[in-house]
C-alpha cells in the first residue's frame, strides 16, 4: 500500500472513526478518496461531495447535494485534499457550512470551522536557512528531491504542460492532453514508466507513425524545459553542501530517463552530485521503496558507511518526508512555491483561476514571490517588498500585459487600419505590442503609430467657438485661474487675464492648423477606422481627436469611467473593466490607476502642442533624473515579464480569459496584503498639468 494511503487511512480511523460519532461525508473524490473508502467502507460514511460530480455514486457512496447534506442531522464534513488546497476548498464550502452548523475537519482532526488564532503562523513560512544548513552539517549522507526542491514548473498543475502542447499542437484528430494522461495511467499499478515507455503507448493507441510520435515526445521535453525555472536559494544551498564535503545524491519520482533529466540539470548548472535515482528507472516511487534502493546502493557493503547519518530534503510530505522516515532517513520538508501560494494570504486568488491563461499567471506570481521557501515574509505569507523590480514583477508587470494582449485581440475583432499609441501612456505600451506581435506574426494587426498628444493639445486643436472655450475653462483646476490660463491656454502676462473668449477662440485656431498638419503627417487623415488606445478616461481626448478629424474613433481602455456628458456616453469604446462610474468602481485599477500612470508614462514631459514651424512643444519637466532611472528599470522589468510570458504562452488567441486574476494580484499591492519597506517606489510621481496638480500617493 501507499504509504500516504496508509497515513490517511490511520489519520481517518483515528480522528474521526474511532474519536467520534455521527454521520461523516468525505469532500473529496479523488484517488486517495477511493484508496480509502476501499479499505475502509465504514457505514457512517453517508456520502461524498464534489461540486461537479453530484449526483454520481462512487464506490457504493452517492456524491450528495448541499439540500440532501443539509438535510442530514449531526453530520460532519471531512476534506481528504492535499494540505495546500484545503482552505481554498473550504472557502467554497464556508458559508453554507456555517449557515447549515456543520463542521468541517481536515484529515488530522482540526476543525476548520474555528478561525485561525491571529498569533498562529503557518508551519510553511516558519522555515529558517540557518536551520536546514545546520542540519546538513549534521549529516554525512544528504539527498535532493529534484522538482519543487531545486527546480520548479512555472505551472500550477503537472497537466498545464499538455495543455500547452495541446493548442501549440494546433487542432489535430485526438485531443493531446487527454491521450497523454490516459497513456500514463494505463500501465499495471506499481510498474512506473518512463517517457519513451508513456509515448509507445501514446503511438499505438492512436495508430500514428513513429516520426509523429517522436515529435510529440520532443515536444514534451521542450516544453517541459520553458516551463523550468530554478529555486535559486535550494541551488545555493546544494552547492554549498557539495562544499562541504558531503555525500550528495538526487532522488526524483518522475518518468523522465537518466539522460533527459540529467540533461536539464545541467542546463541548470546542478552537477557534481554522487548519483541519482529516478523512479522510471529502478520501477518504483520513493513511496514504494526507492529511498530502500537509494539507501542499500549508497552503503553497499562498505563498512566505511555503516553508521553515517541520511538526510533527505524535498517538499512532498508522503514522497519525501513520510517515505524518507519509513527507510530510516531524517527528513528535512521545505515548500513548494505553489503550496505556499495556496496556504498563505495570497490563496483567495485560486477562486478566480479557471483558465490555463489564470493558472500560468498564478505560477509565475507563485515562483516569482516564493522560489525562496526561505521568502522574508509574515506569519501569513504576506510579502516583505524589498526591490522594486519584485513589485514591478510580481503586482503590476501582469495587468499591463494582459490590457495589451486584449487591446491587440479588440483591435483585430474590430478590423481597425490604424493603432494610436497617444503619449504618455502609449509608449510602454507600445514597446509591449511590438515584443507581442512578434511573437504572433500570423496574428493581424493593422499599421500603428506614435502620436503626441494630451488633453490640453487636443481639446485647444478642437476648438471651434466660445463655447467650446467655456468647456475648456470650466474643466476641474486645482489651481488659480492665471495658472488656468497660462497652463491652458498659453497665457502667461498679468495683464492678459482680461482677454475675451473671442480672442482665445482665434487664438486655439490658430493652433488648430499646426496641429492638424501633424496629424495629416502621421497619417490619421488617411485612415477609415482608426483605433485610439487610453488607460483610466472618460474619453476626454478621444472626443476632442474626433472633432478634430472630423470621423468617430473607436477607444480601447484600461477603464472606461462613465461620464454625464451625453457627448462622451456615445462615443464608441470598449474597456478592459467593466464600465463603471466613479464611486461604482470596486476593481484594483481604480485605487491604484495614478501610480501606474507614473509607471507606463515615457521620458519626455507632457506634451503641449506644435509650434508654427512644426517643433514639438512639452510641458516643463518636473520630474527629477533619478526617477528618469527609475523608470527606466521598471520599463525593463515589465518588458522582461513581457517575455517570460511570451515565452510561456506565446500565442495571443490562448490569452482571452477574464481579468478577475490579474486585477486581484494588482490588489496585492496594498498594505492590507504586503509590506513595503522600499523607499524607492514612492519617489514616482504622477504629474497632470491640465487639472494643474501632482500626485505621489501610492494609495496603498
Amino acid at each position: 500500500m501507499y504509504i500516504e494511503t496508509q497515513y490517511i487511512l490511520d489519520q481517518f480511523t483515528t480522528n474521526f472513526i474511532e474519536n467520534m460519532s455521527g454521520p461523516i461525508i468525505i469532500y473529496g473524490t479523488g484517488l486517495n478518496t477511493q484508496r480509502l473508502l476501499e479499505k475502509n467502507n465504514d457505514d457512517r460514511i453517508v456520502g461524498l461531495m464534489d461540486d461537479k460530480k453530484t449526483g454520481q455514486v462512487l464506490w457504493g457512496k452517492k456524491v450528495l447535494s448541499y439540500e440532501e447534506v443539509a438535510k442530514i442531522k449531526d453530520v460532519i464534513i471531512v476534506i481528504i485534499a492535499r494540505n495546500a488546497v484545503i482552505n481554498v476548498i473550504y472557502r467554497r464550502i464556508e458559508s453554507f457550512c456555517k449557515e447549515n452548523e456543520i463542521p468541517v475537519f481536515n484529515i488530522h482532526g482540526k476543525d476548520l470551522s474555528k478561525k485561525q488564532k491571529e498569533d498562529e503562523t503557518l508551519p510553511c513560512f516558519l522555515l529558517k536557512e540557518e536551520e536546514l544548513r545546520k542540519k546538513i552539517e549534521e549529516h554525512d549522507i544528504v539527498s535532493f528531491d529534484i522538482f519543487d526542491t531545486l527546480l520548479m514548473r512555472k505551472i500550477l498543475r503537472p497537466r498545464d504542460i499538455f495543455e500547452v502542447m495541446n493548442h501549440e499542437l494546433g487542432i489535430r484528430e485526438y485531443d493531446f492532453c487527454k491521450e497523454r494522461i490516459e497513456a500514463e495511467d494505463s500501465f499495471e499499478k506499481g510498474y512506473n514508466p518512463n517517457i519513451y515507455e508513456i509515448y509507445e503507448c501514446i503511438g499505438k493507441k492512436l495508430d500514428i507513425q513513429k516520426k509523429e510520435v517522436w515529435e510529440l515526445l520532443e515536444s514534451e521535453i521542450e516544453t517541459e524545459k520553458s516551463f523550468l525555472t530554478k529555486r535559486v536559494k535550494m541551488c545555493e544551498i546544494f552547492r554549498w553542501a557539495i562544499q562541504q564535503g558531503k555525500e550528495v545524491y538526487l532522488i526524483s519520482d518522475m518518468y523522465f530517463t537518466r539522460e533527459i533529466l540529467e540533461d536539464i540539470l545541467k542546463s541548470f548548472d546542478i552537477c557534481d552530485y554522487k548519483d541519482i535515482f529516478i523512479s522510471c528507472e529502478y520501477r518504483k516511487t520513493k513511496q514504494e521503496g526507492l529511498f530502500d534502493i537509494y539507501k542499500g546502493a549508497v552503503s553497499g557493503n562498505s563498512s566505511s558507511k555503516k553508521g553515517k547519518k541520511y538526510l533527505h530534503i524535498g517538499d512532498n510530505f508522503f514522497s519525501d518526508i513520510v517515505a524518507a522516515q519509513y527507510a530510516g532517513i531524517e527528513a528535512y520538508q521545505i515548500y513548494s512555491a505553489g503550496e505556499m501560494l495556496e496556504s498563505g494570504i495570497y490563496s483567495k486568488s485560486l477562486q478566480h483561476c479557471k483558465t490555463l491563461e489564470d493558472n500560468i499567471v498564478l505560477a509565475s506570481f507563485a515562483e516569482r514571490a516564493f522560489n525562496n521557501p526561505f521568502q522574508n515574509c509574515e506569519k501569513n505569507g504576506k510579502l516583505i517588498l524589498e526591490k522594486t523590480e519584485d513589485i514591478i514583477g510580481i503586482f503590476i508587470a501582469p495587468i499591463i500585459y494582459k490590457y495589451v494582449i486584449w487591446l491587440m485581440q479588440k483591435v483585430q475583432e474590430e478590423k481597425c487600419d490604424l493603432l494610436v499609441f497617444p503619449s504618455r501612456d502609449g509608449y510602454i505600451i507600445q514597446q509591449i505590442f511590438y515584443k507581442i506581435k512578434a511573437k504572433n506574426p500570423d496574428f493581424f494587426m493593422p499599421e500603428d503609430v506614435y502620436l503626441y498628444t494630451s488633453r490640453r493639445s487636443a481639446m485647444i486643436a478642437s476648438v471651434e467657438n466660445e463655447e467650446d472655450i467655456q468647456e475648456i475653462k470650466n474643466f476641474i483646476f486645482v489651481s488659480g485661474k492665471a495658472e488656468l490660463l497660462k497652463e491652458r491656454f498659453g497665457i502667461s502676462n498679468a495683464e492678459d487675464q482680461a482677454v475675451s473668449d473671442a480672442f482665445l477662440v482665434k487664438k486655439c485656431k490658430e493652433e488648430k492648423k499646426t496641429y492638424k498638419a501633424y496629424l495629416e503627417q502621421a497619417g490619421l487623415y488617411q485612415k477609415n477606422k482608426i483605433a485610439f488606445m487610453d488607460f483610466v478616461a472618460m474619453g476626454t481626448v478621444q472626443a476632442a481627436m474626433e472633432k478634430i478629424l472630423g470621423k468617430e474613433l473607436i477607444g480601447f481602455y484600461f477603464l472606461r469611467r462613465v461620464a454625464e456628458d451625453s457627448k462622451l456616453k456615445n462615443m464608441k469604446c470598449h474597456s478592459l473593466y467593466q464600465p463603471a462610474g466613479d464611486f461604482q468602481i470596486e476593481a484594483n485599477i481604480y485605487r491604484f490607476y495614478y501610480f501606474l500612470e507614473s509607471i507606463i508614462t515615457s521620458y519626455e514631459p507632457t506634451f503641449w502642442g506644435i509650434s508654427e514651424s512644426g517643433e514639438k512643444l512639452f510641458y516643463e519637466e518636473k520630474r527629477q533624473e533619478e526617477v528618469m532611472v527609475l523608470l527606466q528599470k521598471i520599463h525593463e522589468e515589465i518588458l522582461r515579464y513581457c517575455d517570460e510570458m511570451l515565452c510561456l504562452l506565446p500565442k495571443i488567441e490562448l490569452m482571452t480569459g477574464p481579468v478577475d486574476v490579474y486585477d486581484g494580484l494588482l490588489g496585492y499591492f496594498s498594505a492590507d496584503y504586503s509590506v513595503l519597506e522600499n523607499d524607492e517606489i514612492s519617489k514616482l510621481i504622477n504629474i497632470d498639468e491640465f487639472m494643474g496638480k501632482i500626485v505621489t500617493d501610492l494609495n496603498r
